[in-house]
């Protein structure tokens, strides 16, 4: 698992408003994804990328799913003979975005862009 170096950004972010357990979170949040119990949507935008949009629980936060945070990933095999990995790229509260959907895509491209 590789989090990306924006991605750290968002966590003390939301640590410092809504989600003072977010650490705790995302590491109940990977265990799921190791035993494939995590559901997500394919972005399909980012082609040769594979990036995912998937909905995480917070401890600290009761507000469903419409409430729930959103991590976005990205999979990738760096060749045929490696196993593939994740890399975490972009964490938000859904009902806190505050952009829409083209921003959130925008941001993504240009993070994807970006060095790990």
């Amino acid at each position: 698992m590789i989090r990306h170096s924006t991605f750290d950004r968002d966590c003390k972010s939301l640590a410092k408003t809504k989600c003072r357990s977010i650490e705790d979170d995302i590491a109940a949040f990977l265990r799921l994804l190791e035993n494939g119990l995590i559901t997500m949507d394919e972005y399909n935008d980012f082609k040769p990328n594979v990036v995912y949009k998937a909905r995480a629980i917070s401890k600290d936060i009761k507000a469903g799913k419409s409430g729930a945070l959103r991590i976005i990933l990205e999979r990738r095999q760096r060749d045929e003979d490696s196993e593939e990995e994740w890399v975490l790229l972009h964490i938000y509260l859904h009902n806190q975005q505050g952009t829409g959907e083209h921003d959130l895509r925008a941001e993504i491209r240009r993070r994807l862009k970006m060095d790990y």
